[in-house]
């Protein structure tokens, strides 16, 4: 861990030649256009940056947004959404994304301590879903819980916001119009489906073969970052989730 060295930046700040490097990168794995690529930066508020200390090679980036939802009158329900995620295959294992999120967990939590923070993603693959269930305590769609009516209005202002024309309101899903990821070891073979996560999140996102995404929320609340730390203290959080999507 301490090889890698991580630097986050507001997303205003990426130069030219900082995209085409991060580009290299992530585009090794997505089918995305470079055009679509560099423009989703502009809806997204900061980006981090993972390097190799030794050499500064680029291994890892992840792009940040935050936002208030009001839902129905209610109090704000502040969101961080990552998105524009891929870790090098030999970085995996080492935290990266889980770290990355615990951080604006705790950042979030100290700028609204008597609020209830949620973190979300758009989960292309199944193993952002496997962060959740490896990690976490409280996180949904869950394979043994109810999701809560607050999570469900939240998914659905979700929806309405940013996948106004894509979002599937029964599946809680976004419909893409092709499949953005080239890395097989995403793609879910026979074998995959004996793991009940993995079985759950392919029953939650009938479209994954396609390249749906399923709506991924967490409570960024104190019961999640006790579990997490002492999954972490404990040398129990799972590497199986090699982010991509």
């Amino acid at each position: 861990m301490f090889s890698i060295q991580a630097r986050c930046l507001d997303c205003a700040e990426i130069a030219p030649s900082l995209n085409e490097e991060i580009w290299a990168l992530y585009g090794q794995a997505h089918t995305i256009a470079f055009e679509q690529f560099s423009e989703r930066w502009q809806r997204l508020d900061k980006v981090v940056l993972f390097r190799h200390r030794a050499s500064g090679r680029l291994v890892g980036c992840i792009g940040v947004r935050f936002h208030d939802f009001l839902i129905g009158g209610s109090k704000p329900m502040p969101t961080l959404y990552f998105g524009q995620v891929y870790i090098d295959p030999a970085y995996r294992g080492r935290m990266l994304v889980q770290r990355t999120v615990l951080r604006f967990m705790l950042q979030a939590k100290c700028r609204h301590p008597l609020r209830t923070c949620y973190f979300w993603t758009d989960a292309l693959s199944y193993k952002p879903y496997l962060v959740m269930a490896n990690n976490l305590a409280d996180y949904f769609p869950h394979p043994d819980r109810e999701t809560p009516p607050e999570i469900l209005s939240l998914k659905a202002a979700i929806g309405e916001r940013y996948y106004p024309d894509t979002f599937q309101a029964s599946t809680r899903t976004v419909r893409k119009p092709s499949n953005l990821l080239s890395d097989k070891s995403v793609m879910i073979a026979e074998q995959d489906l004996h793991n009940r996560f993995i079985r759950f999140y392919a029953q939650c996102n009938p479209g994954h073969a396609n390249g749906d995404g399923l709506l991924l929320v967490c409570p960024m609340n104190i019961r999640n970052v006790t579990y997490f730390v002492r999954r972490l203290i404990a040398g129990k959080p799972r590497r199986s989730a090699h982010h991509a999507g």
